[in-house]
């Protein structure tokens, strides 16, 4: 520490102006997950139209970077050529990357390069408050999908994938918010990287991490993480998220009626259409539509899986009032 602290006096900055250039990096590492150094500088100078901030130097504020890649923060700061291997390491290209976009297995910034690409042209969000941002705040949507979703029960003892499988259904007789979902897609993954499968030295540190990650929510927490997350990353579209979902449904063994089916893409929509999203560079999707395409509409479109078809043979789905509504919420049924 002593270190660092000598570091910020030879680089001459104020420490009141490192604690607000460190309450702006983490404010857009929560508004848009990753962002360069002089992307971060364009955002200052917005911001500094907008509300009354303490008077920085671009060049104060891309020393204090270089010294923050020493310091143990929710996010990194990574030299280009880190990255990218054919850019030059400068100043400027330095970027900052939330932590939860870095995987400590294979395809270390596989996530990241995806939000990258998902971020292309797009402004960013900048708001008189986004200092705000710095601190995680309660997603009062978010916790009503949780709850609503913790009293769903599972009813049924075998389920059907999409490849026409059938498999008995682990979690029968139980409610979401009473246990952890270990799909068998993650039991494969634990099993892997356990060492487990012959010819796979595994990574037994990485199949520690997972197990205790997937033990650490609730299927209906999981749930609703996991929707969060995809619509973060970009790259599925929030038809396709919402099969993704669905599927895991399927595979806990619950089976929705047509009234619970309503609710569920209502309310995911809107929590959706709410989120300030990283591949919109913190803009929500209802404000990134006005932005770019005004009043016209981008249709997403979805295709129901084995489960919900289930329903509608068994009559507990109506298929023609359930595209209506999603119709109605603007996605095409195909």
């Amino acid at each position: 520490m002593k270190g660092l602290e000598k570091r910020y006096r030879d680089a001459g900055i104020p420490e009141s102006k490192i604690r607000f250039i460190k309450d702006l990096c983490l404010s857009c590492m929560n508004l848009y997950g990753a962002i360069h150094a002089e992307e971060l500088w364009e955002v200052y100078k917005e911001l500094s139209t907008k509300t009354a901030v303490p008077k920085i130097q671009r060049k104060e504020l891309y020393t204090a970077l270089g010294i923050f890649r020493r310091e143990d923060l929710p996010y990194f700061v990574f030299e280009a050529d880190e990255i990218y291997s054919e850019e030059p390491r400068t100043d400027k290209y330095r970027l900052l990357v939330s932590k939860q976009l870095v995987r400590s297995r294979y395809g270390k910034f596989m996530i990241l390069y995806q939000l990258m690409e998902s971020t292309l042209g797009k402004p960013f969000f900048v708001p008189s408050n986004l200092l705000t941002y710095k601190d995680t705040v309660s997603d009062e949507r978010g916790q009503k999908l949780i709850t609503w979703l913790s009293e769903l029960p599972c009813t049924e003892t075998k389920y059907e994938t999409r490849y026409g499988q059938t498999y008995p259904c682990a979690y029968t007789g139980k409610k979401l918010g009473e246990f952890c979902f270990i799909s068998r897609d993650d039991d494969f993954e634990l099993r892997y990287y356990r060492g487990e499968v012959e010819g796979h030295k595994g990574n037994a540190k990485y199949a520690a991490e997972l197990e205790e990650e997937l033990n650490s929510m609730t299927a209906a927490e999981r749930l609703v993480r996991e929707y969060t997350w995809r619509s973060h990353i970009g790259g599925v579209s929030p038809a396709d998220s919402l099969r993704f979902l669905m599927d895991d449904l399927t595979e806990m063994g619950v089976l929705l009626t047509g009234e619970q089916m309503n609710r569920l893409t209502q309310d995911l929509m809107d929590y959706h259409n709410h989120l300030h999203l990283w591949c919109n560079h913190g803009w929500t999707p209802a404000e990134m539509t006005e932005r770019i395409f005004g009043s016209g509409r981008v249709q997403p479109q979805i295709h129901f899986g084995p489960g919900i078809e289930k329903a509608f043979a068994d009559g507990s789905l109506n298929r023609e009032e359930l595209i209506n509504r999603l119709k109605e919420m603007g996605m095409d049924v195909l």
